[in-house]
């Protein structure tokens, strides 16, 4: 079987589901990130986060840097559909040393990772 984009989004929703019970059993949020491929193998990073008693990831680094930007606190985990756009966004982090696109969202429904200004985060929020 040749890897390609389809047994990759498949690949990712079975890891989902599979991952499921040791992330209750741990108490972690376990989230692939962008994948690499050729037709015979692939390369993608893992990232293991604590979670709240809600199961959600914890992520002060939202909470701590978006007072600096004028963004809500209250925004992180929060999702929104951008004005034009077909997926819904979900705000997962900030980087400051990013400083033109310091905003990491996630599709809700792709989970492709992106990275935006604040001013875009500002304008679909409100």
């Amino acid at each position: 079987m040749e890897i390609n984009t389809n047994i990759i989004r498949a690949f990712r929703a079975d890891f989902d589901t599979a991952v499921t019970e040791l992330e209750n059993k741990y108490g972690f949020k376990l989230q692939l990130g962008s994948v690499k491929y050729s037709a015979d193998e692939f390369h993608t990073t893992l990232t293991v986060k604590k979670t709240d008693e809600s199961g959600s990831a914890i992520d002060n680094s939202w909470k701590d840097g978006a007072f600096l930007l004028g963004l809500a606190p209250e925004w992180s985990g929060k999702t929104f559909v951008p004005t034009g756009g077909k997926e819904a966004l979900q705000i997962v982090g900030l980087n400051l040393r990013r400083p033109k696109n310091p905003c990491e969202l996630v599709g809700v429904t792709s989970g492709k990772r992106f990275k935006s200004s604040a001013d875009f985060v500002k304008r679909n929020m409100k």
